[in-house]
C-alpha cells in the first residue's frame, strides 16, 4: 500500500485511513507551507524511478525465475 512507497514527511504525508481530520490537517499544512509542498513534491518524483511498470515487471520476473526450476525456465521471460 501507500505506506510501502511513501515515507512520511520525506516524500509525502501519510494519514490514518478514514481519518478526515488528519487528512484535513495534512492538506492545510501543504496549503500553508509552500516549502514543504515543494520539498515533498520533488522527493515524490523519485517514486516513479523505483516503482514504474518496468521496474515492477523486472522484480516479478526475478521472483518467478528464483522459484521456477532451471529446466522449466524459458530463454527469456516476456511480461
Amino acid at each position: 500500500g501507500p505506506s510501502e512507497i511513501i515515507m512520511n514527511e520525506q516524500n509525502g504525508l501519510l494519514v490514518e485511513t478514514g481519518n478526515i481530520y488528519a487528512m484535513s490537517d495534512a492538506i492545510t499544512r501543504l496549503i500553508n507551507d509552500p516549502l514543504l509542498k515543494n520539498r515533498l513534491g520533488k522527493q515524490a518524483m523519485h517514486i516513479n524511478d523505483t516503482n514504474n511498470a518496468q521496474q515492477i515487471f523486472k522484480q516479478w520476473e526475478n521472483l518467478i525465475l528464483k522459484h521456477v526450476p532451471q529446466r522449466y525456465q524459458p530463454a527469456a521471460l516476456i511480461l
